[in-house]
């Protein structure tokens, strides 16, 4: 069913800082008071309203099908125009994924530490061997089932380590 969505701009005044949304709200101004509502939250668009010397309108009426739908066109405009949003308004999955992989990888060591500190921790050790007492049972049919369903992949990988063993002893 669609539905009408408004994408809308809000402009300070003094610095021509812009800001970019999206709504279902009958009307832009409805959709920026609750923006002043959020006095408290971190959104981009507090350090325009906080100078209470701003204007807003609206850049395009849309109909759409759903929330991402009106998100993919706020995008554009995200695209188009300078503006001071954080978040983008729409990341298709192929950008997700290359947002993690980017983060990931500039955090490794960072994760890496904090790895070592958890693991190496005596009451993280603790835990998790009264952890691994008190659900046995449950972790044993656990490695069953998944055992079973890489079985093939497992007795390949023991073989070729035989094998690998058995030539180190021949030194071949």
């Amino acid at each position: 069913m669609l539905k009408q969505g408004l994408i809308y701009e809000i402009v300070c005044n003094e610095t021509q800082e812009r800001y970019i949304g999206s709504t279902f709200q009958p009307t832009v101004a409805r959709r920026i008071s609750k923006h002043r509502d959020k006095s408290s939250r971190q959104c981009s668009s507090m350090q325009i309203i906080e100078r209470d010397n701003y204007s807003y309108g609206l850049l395009e009426t849309v109909n759409v099908n759903s929330r991402d739908e009106l998100r993919m066109k706020e995008r554009e405009w995200f695209d188009k125009l300078e503006c001071i949003n954080k978040n983008r308004p729409f990341r298709s999955e192929e950008e997700k994924q290359k947002f993690y992989k980017e983060y990931n990888d500039s955090h490794k060591e960072e994760y890496k530490i904090a790895r070592k500190i958890y693991n190496d921790n005596p009451l993280h050790q603790e835990a998790r061997r009264l952890y691994d007492i008190a659900h046995a049972e449950e972790l044993r049919l656990k490695r069953k089932i998944y055992n079973d369903g890489r079985r093939e992949e497992i007795k390949k990988y023991n073989d070729s380590r035989k094998l690998q063993k058995i030539k180190d002893k021949l030194n071949i």
